[in-house]
């Protein structure tokens, strides 16, 4: 606390604030392990242990999802003081941030490069100001590294027409975070290179309204207000009621017999899926309008793959499915159709059950650098910095289904015997 302020230029009240925050996060670590012996060290190296994992955990998530090396090249050879100092840092840094704060990887960014410099300052033998610091007008961390970040995201909140503004064409505190979840975000360089699109201020229009055709857009979200979304937010939802009617209405009306021709007519249930998979993926691409410029790679070529597919999937099913009804179920397409869908089906459930139990999704995780593996999880959903390491528990997930599977059950004996049976008697 005595170095960093001088090579920095923090300002002093955040330094003892910071100061008597870290203070208690140790004392109180060091309550939990129990009071030190007076030949013991002042500070037991496990709490510091704990508090620097705590504080840094979630730099330590974010270089290993870009991945990047952390400024330590092993944790484990990190002395007390290191860690100490590096904790010191962090905290200092947050401090000054003001609303900065809400853009947590934003910090982390800042975090990776000051204490780079710091590391090349402390190998000097005297105390120098940190290269990013300075300017024309003297040393400021404030000025030179959080001012430029503050300045734009509030250009971007106070040119939103007072929250009435599409949400497609003004940043918030999440696009700008979502920046720094790409290796992208190392364009901005550090110093800041404040030419870099990123820093560019929206224009105005008439009635404080913002131009479209500026700066940065939104990184890989863009909210639009349709009807459409009753459909894209709930599909499967929508495809499993409207497989299950069409299934319980195709044996309703076929007296409740299995012979061949109500089989025949039960598989048109592939043809349904795979055109409702079809209509998804269309909106996946009308729904992402307005963040193609800045989305990551990954996040589009998804989204055309699965257009792709579904249209090369929906036209050999429909093609298969029409032949088989056409020459009947002796012939060389219906004895296709039915393993090229059993195959889906099969291919389907696995990736389902792999991705959704909690058993076997701890299994996908550990397997995650098989390339087969990574590809599979990316067909079946984005890989995001947020929310990729949240999941239920086994005993919730059992109970979850359960309750579903009972809802279920009662709906579809209701729809089934007291609605569709009775419409086919009449």
């Amino acid at each position: 606390y005595v170095i960093t302020p001088l090579i920095l230029w923090l300002q002093k009240d955040n330094v003892s604030n910071q100061r008597e925050h870290i203070v208690h996060l140790l004392a109180n670590e060091q309550s939990r392990l129990g009071k030190l012996s007076g030949n013991e060290p002042k500070i037991d190296e496990g709490a510091v242990h704990v508090v620097f994992s705590k504080s840094l955990d979630n730099y330590i998530k974010w270089c290993n999802y870009l991945p990047l090396r952390p400024v330590w090249n092993n944790i484990e050879s990190l002395t007390k003081e290191k860690k100490l100092l590096y904790v010191c840092l962090y905290y200092l840094i947050w401090g000054e941030a003001a609303n900065v704060r809400f853009l947590p990887e934003g910090l982390c960014y800042i975090f990776h490069h000051l204490a780079r410099e710091l590391e090349v300052i402390m190998q000097k033998q005297t105390a120098e100001p940190a290269g990013s610091c300075i300017s024309n007008d003297g040393v400021s961390f404030l000025d030179q590294v959080i001012y430029p970040l503050y300045e734009i995201v509030a250009a971007e909140a106070g040119n939103n027409d007072n929250g009435r503004a599409a949400h497609s064409a003004w940043r918030n505190y999440d696009d700008f975070n979502e920046f720094f979840w790409s290796e992208k975000c190392f364009q901005l360089g550090w110093p800041w290179k404040l030419s870099n699109p990123f820093f560019s201020k929206p224009s105005r229009k008439e009635q404080g309204l913002i131009s479209r055709n500026h700066h940065y857009g939104k990184t890989s979200f863009v909210e639009h207000r349709t009807f459409l979304h009753l459909y894209h937010s709930f599909h499967r939802l929508w495809m499993f009621l409207l497989l299950m009617f069409q299934g319980l209405t195709i044996i309703a009306f076929n007296n409740g017999s299995f012979d061949t021709n109500t089989v025949l007519e039960l598989l048109s249930l592939g043809p349904t899926y795979i055109i409702m998979e079809f209509i998804e993926s269309v909106l996946d691409i009308l729904m992402m309008y307005g963040a193609y410029s800045t989305s990551r790679g990954s996040a589009i070529t998804r989204v055309i793959w699965r257009f792709c597919w579904f249209t090369a999937s929906s036209l050999v099913i429909c093609y298969l499915y029409i032949k088989a009804l056409q020459d009947g179920v002796q012939s060389a397409p219906f004895k296709i159709y039915v393993v090229v869908i059993s195959a889906y089906a099969g291919f389907q459930i696995i990736i389902s059950l792999l991705m959704s139990v909690p058993c076997c999704r701890g299994f996908t995780n550990a397997c995650y650098s098989w390339s087969f593996v990574r590809l599979a999880k990316w067909m079946h959903q984005e890989h995001n910095y947020v929310g990729r390491g949240l999941h239920e528990r086994p005993l919730d997930y059992i109970k979850y289904v359960a309750f579903w599977l009972v809802i279920f059950a009662a709906k579809f004996s209701f729809t089934y015997f007291l609605q569709e049976s009775i419409v086919y008697l009449f």
